[in-house]
């Protein structure tokens, strides 16, 4: 990506990164980006495997928007600017196509326990489940902050046991993890995990060789 002109170019487009295939000249109608611009950031992001070019053709799929935003991060786009082009739907669709590719079942919008608490991604395999919750800020908060995130997170996971999910799935422990746009690596509240969407994947590859480093909730 060349330049500031670039990254602003790039930011523009994140809103109109629909999952499916669009052209050229559709995108550069919706989002105001010129041709000459458009097609260099679309080829930019095909070397990334962001997208798929084929032709006047450009294939999004499901992530292409958020690690669109991520690409643009680490060019040097502001947090904010970034966050207003992406939704926590983005954030969910790619934690559960992490989890999936790397062995897990997935389930989305799981609700548990008699209030109908939300847990955002569950992933399951093998008697450990990830339970994700997205987290969209733009802006990062205080330890604070975090811990409530976290103690929620931990009261779901155990509403999960709770109410006969785990057993169903075959769970023996959950790890609550909380999944942000932030750049960095992974840090840690109350044990619980805090991973930027960007470092989910390796985080989730190594997760079962780190078990006794993180938070976890077990069956009782």
């Amino acid at each position: 990506m060349d330049g500031f002109l670039g990254v602003r170019m790039l930011v523009r487009l994140l809103p109109f990164m629909v999952e499916g295939e669009s052209s050229l000249e559709d995108l550069v109608l919706r989002s105001g980006v010129g041709r000459g611009v458009l097609e260099e950031l679309v080829q930019g992001l095909a070397e990334l495997g962001v997208v798929v070019v084929s032709g006047d053709r450009v294939v999004f799929d499901s992530g292409s928007r958020l690690r669109a935003g991520v690409v643009a991060l680490e060019a040097g786009a502001g947090r904010e600017e970034v966050s207003r082009g992406l939704s926590w739907q983005d954030f969910e669709k790619l934690a559960g196509r992490v989890l999936a590719g790397n062995g897990f079942g997935v389930l989305r919008g799981v609700r548990v326990g008699r209030r109908r608490l939300q847990i955002d991604v569950l992933g399951y395999g093998d008697g450990l489940g990830v339970a994700v919750d997205c987290k969209r800020w733009s802006r990062v908060g205080g330890v604070g902050v975090f811990a409530g995130v976290v103690e929620r997170q931990v009261h779901r996971c155990r509403e999960v046991f709770r109410g006969g999910l785990a057993e169903r799935l075959g769970l023996e422990v959950i790890v609550p993890v909380v999944v942000t746009l932030y750049a960095g690596g992974v840090r840690f509240v109350r044990r619980a995990p805090i991973v930027p969407i960007a470092g989910f994947d390796d985080f989730v590859r190594e997760l079962r060789g780190r078990l006794g480093e993180v938070r976890v909730v077990r069956r009782r």
